[in-house]
């Protein structure tokens, strides 16, 4: 899965009072999880999916078949700060708002257009694989509140009322890298188990050794 992040700052609220009260001051968590359609490709051929595997850093990918789901992370936060620009501002951040996009995909390979079997024993499979990421998807919400709870629940120092930008990424770096751990940790024994030799000769087997000829004939000779 590949994760694209659209992170942005909102509005700032100025007080003049002191640093005594420079505490973390998180009180708005908004979490949001948008599934899109489930699309089919069966334009490409299996050259062309092999080589969108290879770019995806993918392993062991069926040649017949391929799915992405890339998941967007589009967070909004909004800070608040305390101080002068004598003293210097501390900054806290006071709500964040992320919404979670998943837009899944099954590319199928276009030699499988004249083998019916081929092709619906390598759209099962990738059917499959999209169950693992959308199981995933769903049970999500609770873990990136729980995120933010970690990572954003924080003040800081700032020599402006503008926020201290290189800390803010840092955070913002460190909770991507928190989800993309979360979705390795959940989905790639999975994906590497429905990909394992053993399971594609079990596939294998559910068409006629013909078929399986013919079109592993046709794939090489593109």
């Amino acid at each position: 899965m590949q994760i694209k992040k659209y992170l942005t700052l909102g509005l700032f609220f100025f007080s003049l009072n002191t640093f005594a009260n420079c505490n973390p001051d998180l009180q708005d968590i908004n979490v949001q999880i948008k599934k899109l359609p489930l699309l089919y490709d069966y334009s490409q051929n299996s050259n062309q999916l092999q080589a969108l595997s290879q770019k995806m850093r993918r392993s062991n990918s069926y040649v017949a078949g391929l799915f992405t789901g890339d998941l967007q992370v589009q967070s909004y936060s909004q800070q608040r700060f305390l101080g002068n620009e004598r003293r210097g501002f501390c900054g806290a951040i006071t709500k964040v708002e992320t919404t979670i996009i998943f837009s899944p995909k099954i590319y199928i390979a276009s030699e499988t257009k004249n083998f019916p079997c081929k092709r619906q024993v390598a759209e099962q499979h990738e059917q499959i694989h999209y169950k693992i990421e959308d199981n995933f998807i769903s049970n999500l919400k609770p873990q990136i509140e729980d995120l933010i709870r970690k990572h954003y629940n924080v003040s800081f120092y700032s020599q402006t009322p503008n926020g201290n930008s290189s800390y803010t990424k840092q955070i913002d770096d460190q909770f991507l890298a928190e989800i993309q751990e979360l979705s390795r940790q959940y989905s790639e024994p999975l994906h590497a188990k429905l990909d394992s030799p053993e399971n594609y000769k079990i596939e294998s087997s559910y068409c006629s050794l013909q078929e399986n000829i013919e079109l592993g004939k046709l794939i090489k000779s593109n």
